[in-house]
C-alpha cells in the first residue's frame, strides 16, 4: 500500500509540515470526516517509516475505521478524499505566505457581499501599507494593476463613473508589468539560445523594444525596465560598453529590487562575464571576482545562511588565478563554517589545497588530498588533476605515470561523465604524461632529441580542441622549451 501517491507523498513531507497538515485535518471546517483524522494521525505517529507492514491495506483500514472486517470499498474513497485534502491544505499553505493575496480576497469578499464601508477603508489601508513598500520589480507593477483592477470593478458595482485617472493607472501598471516580464523573458531565452535549440518565438518583443527607445526618458524612471533593457542588450549586442552601462543601471538601481530579481540579474552579469572569459577575455575574470564581492556583501550566495560548495570553489578558484592568494586564504577560513556540514570538510580541503598550489606549497597539497573524499564526481576529477600538477611539480614522476594511468582507467569505466569533460580530463592526463616523461629524460637527452619530442606535444596540443587545464600545461610547455638548450 505505500506505493499510493497519498503514502508516498506524505512519506517525503517534512515531520513539520506532516504536523501542520494533521492540525489542518483536525478542523471540522476543512474536514469533517473522523475516520480520516483517525488514519493521518496514525499516518503522523509512523511518518516516516511507511513500509509494507506499517502501511498495510488491513491496518489502514482498521487504524480508520477501527473495524475487524476489511472493506475495499471504504478505504479506497477514503485515501482518494485524503490526497484532496491535502492539495487543500498546500492550496491553503501557499496562500499563507501571500499577504497580497489574501487581502485581495479580502476586497473581494467584501465588495461582493456590498460592505462599501468597511471595503474603502480596507482598500485604504491596503494602499498605504504597500506604497511603504519601496521595491519597484514586475511584483509591485502586477500588485498594484490587480488593485486598479479591483478598484474598476468596485466603481462600476456602485455606479461611478468618474474614474479616467483610474484606468490611466490600471494601464500604465499593466503597460510596466508586461513589458518587464517580456525583457526578462528576453533576457532568459538570449542565454539559454546559446546554449541549446530553442523554439520559443517572442511575439511582440519588437514592438516592446521600440516602446522603450520612443519614450527613453519616461521609461528611465522605471528602475527595473532600465535596467533589464541594458541587461538584454548587453545580452545581445557584442560590445562590452554595453555591460558598463548594464552594470551602472543595476549598482543605481539595485535598491528598488526584491532579493531574487537581484540574484536574477546578478546571474546574468556572471554568466556574461564567463562566456567573455571563455572567449580569452582575461579582464573579465576581474569583473567577475567583483561581482562574487558583491553578492558576498549583500548575503546574496546563502541560502538559509548557507554557501554552495560550489559558489565556495568558484570564489575560490576566481581568486587564485588573478593571484589573490592571502584574500583567497582568508575567504575559505571565514566562510568554512558557512558551507553545509554535510559537506564542510570535503570541500574546505580540496580549496585549501588548490590555495596551497598556488603558494607552491606542494607537500601540504598532498597531506590535504589524501583527505578528500572522492564520492562526488566533480571533487574526484578536480583532485585528481590537481595531484596530477603536484606530482609534475615535485618532479614524482613515478607517482605522476601510475596516477595517469589509473586516471585513464578511471574515465573508461565512469559513464556518468559527459563526452565533453571526459575528453578534456582525457587530453590533459595524455599530454602531461608525455611532458612528464619528457622532464624526466631531459638530463640525459641530446637536445636534437629533446626538443623533437617537445615539438611532437606542441603539435599534440595545437591540434586537440578540448584539454583541461590548457594555461598550466602550456605553461609547463614553456618551461621545458626554455629548459632545452
Amino acid at each position: 500500500m505505500n506505493d499510493n501517491i497519498f503514502i508516498r507523498t506524505l512519506e517525503k513531507m517534512p515531520k513539520k509540515d506532516l504536523r501542520r497538515f494533521r492540525d489542518f485535518s483536525r478542523s471540522p471546517y476543512f474536514n469533517k470526516h473522523k475516520d480520516l483524522r483517525r488514519l493521518i494521525d496514525y499516518l503522523w505517529r509512523i511518518h516516516p517509516r511507511f513500509d509494507e507492514k506499517t502501511c498495510e491495506k488491513q491496518r489502514l483500514f482498521q487504524e480508520a475505521f477501527g473495524a475487524d472486517v476489511f472493506d475495499e470499498g471504504k478505504l479506497a474513497p477514503l485515501l482518494t478524499y485524503s490526497r484532496r485534502l491535502l492539495e487543500e491544505f498546500w492550496i491553503y499553505e501557499e496562500m499563507s505566505h501571500d499577504p497580497f493575496q489574501k487581502q485581495l480576497y479580502l476586497l473581494q469578499g467584501l465588495r461582493k457581499r456590498e460592505l462599501f464601508p468597511h471595503y474603502a477603508k480596507q482598500f485604504k489601508k491596503i494602499q498605504e501599507q504597500w506604497k511603504a513598500d519601496s521595491s519597484q520589480d514586475t511584483e509591485t507593477y502586477y500588485r498594484a494593476f490587480r488593485m486598479d483592477r479591483e478598484a474598476v470593478l468596485y466603481n462600476h458595482q456602485i455606479e461611478r463613473h468618474d474614474d479616467e485617472l483610474l484606468y490611466q493607472a490600471k494601464q500604465e501598471n499593466l503597460d510596466r508589468f508586461y513589458i518587464l516580464e517580456k525583457l526578462m523573458d528576453a533576457c532568459e531565452i538570449s542565454v539559454r539560445q546559446k546554449i541549446l535549440r530553442t523554439g520559443v518565438q517572442l511575439r511582440l518583443l519588437d514592438a516592446v523594444l521600440q516602446a522603450i527607445e520612443t519614450d527613453k526618458e519616461g521609461f528611465e524612471q522605471v528602475p527595473a525596465i532600465a535596467t533589464y533593457y541594458r541587461i538584454y542588450l548587453m545580452l545581445t549586442q557584442e560590445s562590452p560598453a554595453f555591460y558598463q552601462e548594464a552594470l551602472q543601471s543595476f549598482r543605481q538601481n539595485s535598491r528598488f529590487f526584491s532579493r531574487d530579481e537581484l540574484i536574477g540579474m546578478y546571474n546574468h552579469f556572471m554568466n556574461y562575464c564567463i562566456a567573455r572569459i571563455n572567449r580569452g577575455e582575461s579582464v573579465f575574470l576581474e569583473e567577475i571576482f567583483t561581482l562574487y564581492g558583491f553578492q558576498l556583501e549583500q548575503g546574496l550566495l546563502l541560502e538559509e545562511d548557507i554557501l554552495s560548495e560550489w559558489d565556495y570553489k568558484n570564489i575560490v578558484t576566481t581568486g587564485i588565478r588573478l593571484g589573490k592568494l592571502e584574500w583567497v586564504l582568508h575567504f575559505i577560513e571565514t566562510y568554512k563554517s558557512k558551507l553545509n556540514p554535510e559537506v564542510v570538510e570535503n570541500a574546505y580541503r580540496f580549496n585549501l589545497a588548490s590555495c596551497c598550489y598556488a603558494m607552491g606549497q606542494y607537500d601540504r597539497v598532498l597531506d590535504l588530498l589524501i583527505q578528500v573524499e572522492y564520492s562526488d564526481l566533480r571533487y574526484s576529477l578536480g583532485a585528481k588533476a590537481l595531484l596530477l600538477r603536484t606530482y609534475y611539480d615535485l618532479e614524482e614522476f613515478e607517482p605522476l605515470f601510475s596516477l595517469a594511468e589509473s586516471f585513464r582507467q578511471y574515465l573508461q569505466r565512469n559513464k556518468l561523465l559527459a563526452d565533453v569533460r571526459r575528453v578534456g580530463y582525457y587530453n590533459m592526463f595524455k599530454i602531461a604524461r608525455k611532458a612528464a616523461q619528457l622532464k624526466s629524460r631531459l638530463d640525459y637527452l641530446k637536445p636534437d632529441k629533446a626538443k623533437a619530442e617537445l615539438e611532437k606535444i606542441k603539435k599534440d596540443m595545437r591540434q586537440t580542441a578540448d584539454i583541461y587545464n590548457r594555461s598550466w600545461l602550456e605553461e609547463k610547455v614553456a618551461e621545458l622549451e626554455a629548459a632545452i638548450v
